[in-house]
C-alpha cells in the first residue's frame, strides 16, 4: 500500500498538482506567475485516474490515497487507480460526481456526492447507507468536515452535526439565506459557516447572524475566527476587523487546527500565515 505522509505534505501535493485547475474553475483570471518545481509525478486519466477535474483527497488509515472527481472516486496504492462509479446495482456510488471525502474518528471513508452521503465498507467493497445518509437523502453534499469529533455537513439550506463516533445528531438547522453550505468551522459554543456564494454566518442556538459578505476561505488562529476576503484579511471576535491589506483572492487554508500557523495560496504562491497580538504575520515560501 501507499506509504503515509505527513499531512503538510498531502496539502502541498493536493494544491499544487491538482487544486491549480480546479481553481481556475471559480477564478479564471488566475495568473500563474512561475513554475513550481518538486520532485513529483502527475498523474491523469492516461495514468487510471477516472478523470482530471479532482474535488477531494483523503489518506485512509490503510495508507490508500482516495482521490474525488466530477466523474468518479479512484483509489490510489501507489502504483494503481482502483475506479469506482455510479450503477444500478446494491453498493454502488449513488452518483459519480463526487463532491467531498472524509475518513471519521472509526477510519471509515465517508463519500459526499452530488446525490447524498455513503460510507465504504472495506469488507464487502460497497458503499452503503447510514441513519445520517438517511436524514439528507438525495441532497448534494457542499462540505463534509471533522473538528474535535465532530462531523460537520453542509447541505443547501441546512447544516447537520454529529458525533463521530457515535452518529449522535447536534445540529440539524433549515434556513433558506444558507444556500450552498461550502466550509463549516466549530469555535467555543458557535458554528461559523461560508456558503458558495462567499456570505459568512454564525450560527449560536438556532440564531443565525451574517457576519461578512466576498469572502474566499474561513480558519481558526488563536482561538479567533479568521476570515479571508476580497479586500484583505479579518479577525471576527466581537466586531470584524481588518488586520491585513493581503490579497486573498485565491487563499486557502489548511484545516490543522492543532498547528500555532497556517498556510495559504494566493496567487499560485504558498505562504506562512501567523497570528500574533492581533496582527496577521505573512511569510512567502514558495517561490522564496
Amino acid at each position: 500500500k501507499y506509504k503515509s505522509m505527513p499531512k503538510i505534505l498531502l496539502f502541498i501535493c493536493v494544491y499544487f498538482i491538482f487544486s491549480f485547475g480546479a481553481a481556475a474553475i471559480e477564478a479564471d483570471d488566475t495568473e500563474s506567475n512561475f513554475d513550481l518545481l518538486l520532485n513529483h509525478t502527475n498523474y491523469g486519466v492516461a495514468d487510471g485516474l477516472s478523470q482530471d477535474s479532482v474535488t477531494s483527497i483523503v489518506e485512509d488509515l490503510d495508507g490508500y490515497v482516495w482521490i474525488g472527481t466530477i466523474n468518479g472516486l479512484n483509489r490510489f496504492d501507489g502504483n494503481v487507480f482502483k475506479q469506482f462509479y455510479a450503477e444500478d446495482i446494491e453498493g454502488a456510488l449513488p452518483s459519480s460526481f463526487i463532491r467531498n471525502l472524509l475518513i471519521d474518528d472509526n477510519g471509515v471513508l465517508l463519500v459526499g456526492t452530488d446525490k447524498g452521503l455513503v460510507t465504504y465498507d472495506q469488507h464487502t467493497g460497497k458503499f452503503i447507507k447510514n441513519e445520517i445518509s438517511d436524514l439528507i437523502g438525495e441532497q448534494a453534499i457542499w462540505s463534509l468536515s471533522k473538528q474535535n469529533e465532530v462531523v460537520l455537513i453542509g447541505l443547501n439550506n441546512r447544516i447537520i452535526s454529529y458525533e463521530s463516533k457515535t452518529k449522535k445528531i447536534l445540529t440539524d438547522v433549515i434556513r433558506n439565506e444558507f444556500k450552498e453550505v461550502k466550509k463549516i468551522i466549530q469555535l467555543e459554543n458557535s458554528l461559523f459557516f461560508r456558503n458558495y456564494e462567499g456570505d459568512v454566518f454564525e450560527l449560536r442556538e438556532q440564531n443565525v447572524k451574517k457576519i461578512i459578505t466576498n469572502t474566499n476561505d474561513i480558519t481558526i488562529m488563536n482561538n479567533k475566527l479568521i476570515v479571508a476576503a476580497i479586500h484583505g484579511v479579518y479577525l471576527v471576535n466581537q466586531n470584524v476587523e481588518l488586520i491585513s491589506n493581503f490579497e486573498t483572492k485565491t487563499l486557502n487554508t489548511t484545516d490543522d487546527f492543532d498547528s500555532p500557523y497556517r498556510l495559504g495560496i494566493s496567487k499560485n504562491s504558498l505562504y506562512e500565515l501567523k497570528l500574533i497580538d492581533q496582527k496577521l504575520e505573512i511569510k512567502k515560501i514558495v517561490p522564496s
